[in-house]
């Protein structure tokens, strides 16, 4: 009853009352893997992040093969600014899961922090090689593409994430922003315009 009560609280955005429920399942049954974790995701979105990390530590102390809590670790690490410690969370997430996506795609993200293009675009394109749905993998390695100079790569990328989620708006902006270098005013025109109709506030 616990469990459900904080997946709600969860749910509605209660973080706090999510916090005390999942705690009360720990306290019953202090072995439960899944209850860290939920508590630690808990944690996290009411931005106590030191504690998520622990949190999530210990549901990986009791369950070392855990590749979502490796990955939720990874996260709380990143939120944190501890990006060298997120990178290895990541990787040992996909070292336990290798055809994990989202990990691939964070990993890509928490590289791109460090300034390891490179890197940030391997596993970007590794998490769109698992799931090629992944709407911002797709755009995230056009962001690393443009980074990086590469402006038609980057085009290429962001018409993906736009193919797959057309109100996507940060792509189109982007992909305007893409255009320009190569002197292709006129589609950066229209592409910028398309986020605006999208959100008339962006």
């Amino acid at each position: 009853a616990h469990y459900n009560l904080g997946d709600t609280y969860l749910d509605l955005g209660k973080h706090e009352e999510a916090i005390e429920s999942f705690k009360q399942v720990i306290r019953i049954d202090p072995d439960l893997a899944w209850a860290h974790g939920n508590l630690g995701l808990a944690y996290r979105k009411s931005g106590k992040y030191k504690e998520a990390i622990e949190s999530h530590k210990q549901a990986i102390r009791i369950d070392p093969d855990a590749a979502l809590e490796h990955n939720n670790l990874g996260i709380a690490y990143f939120i944190s600014d501890m990006y060298k410690e997120a990178i290895e969370s990541f990787k040992q997430a996909i070292r336990i899961k290798p055809d994990y996506a989202d990990a691939h795609n964070n990993l890509g993200v928490a590289y791109g922090k460090l300034g390891k293009h490179q890197e940030e675009i391997e596993s970007y394109k590794q998490a769109i090689r698992i799931d090629p749905g992944l709407a911002g993998a797709h755009y995230s390695l056009g962001a690393a593409y443009g980074n990086s100079g590469k402006h038609k790569e980057a085009i290429e990328s962001y018409k993906q994430a736009i193919k797959i989620n057309p109100d996507f708006k940060e792509a189109h902006y982007n992909l305007g922003l893409a255009y320009y270098p190569l002197g292709k005013h006129e589609e950066a025109i229209k592409s910028c315009k398309q986020a605006i109709r999208i959100d008339p506030d962006f």
